[in-house]
C-alpha cells in the first residue's frame, strides 16, 4: 500500500474520532474564506493564501480577512487540528517501528 494512500486513511480515521472538533469550526460566509482558510494554514502566505482563494486584490484581501475574528479562529482551530493529526500519525509511525524492531528480535532470537 502507498505511503501516501495509508496516512491519508489514518487522517480520515482520526477525524472520524475527532468530529467534533470539526463541526465546532466557526462557520465562514462564503467558499473563498474557506478556501483561504485552507491555503492559510498549508504554510503559503497570506496573500499568496488570498489570491489562490480567488480574491481580486490578495494583498488587501488578506489583510482584512486576517482581521476578521471568526476567519482568525478558524485557521487557529484549523491548525490545532492538523498538528494532532501530525502528533497522532508520529506516535503511530514510533509504535510500527518499536513492534518491527520487536518482532525481528523474536524472530532472530528464535533461531
Amino acid at each position: 500500500m502507498d505511503d501516501d494512500i495509508a496516512g491519508q486513511e489514518l487522517i480520515e480515521s482520526f477525524d472520524d474520532e475527532v468530529g467534533y472538533q470539526v463541526q465546532q469550526l466557526p462557520k465562514l460566509k462564503n467558499d473563498m474564506q474557506t478556501a483561504f482558510v485552507h491555503n492559510a494554514c498549508s504554510g503559503i502566505s497570506p496573500a499568496k493564501a488570498a489570491g489562490l482563494a480567488g480574491y481580486r486584490d490578495a494583498s488587501q484581501s488578506a489583510y482584512q480577512l486576517t482581521r476578521k475574528p471568526h476567519v482568525l479562529r478558524a485557521i487557529r482551530q484549523r491548525q490545532v487540528i492538523k498538528i494532532s493529526v501530525e502528533v497522532t500519525l508520529s506516535c503511530y509511525d514510533r509504535f510500527i517501528s518499536i513492534a518491527c524492531a520487536n518482532i525481528i528480535s523474536i524472530m532472530l532470537g528464535s533461531r
